[in-house]
């Protein structure tokens, strides 16, 4: 009878220390979800910034190329060649 207890507070003791390593196991997945959800929002981030940059710049050109057109025109209108 003394060896059971001694079986059953062995088997109660791996069972708490296999419970201690599974919280830490899930604490540790759950901060490298943060980690790895923030490098991919980083790299949204860079894509949108990059989109942005390329569609300034391509306004940036048409707008310029629509003034030089409108002031051909206004020479063209005032006479000048």
């Amino acid at each position: 009878m003394e060896y059971l207890s001694y079986i059953i507070h062995g088997i109660a003791g791996l069972c708490a220390i296999v419970v201690c390593i599974g919280i830490f196991k899930t604490i540790d997945w759950l901060i490298s979800l943060k980690y790895q959800s923030k490098d991919k929002c980083e790299d949204c981030r860079k894509e949108i910034f990059n989109t942005i940059n390329v569609d300034r710049n391509l306004l940036i050109e048409v707008n310029t190329k629509v003034t030089m057109i409108l002031e051909h025109i206004e020479n063209k209108q005032k006479g000048e060649k």
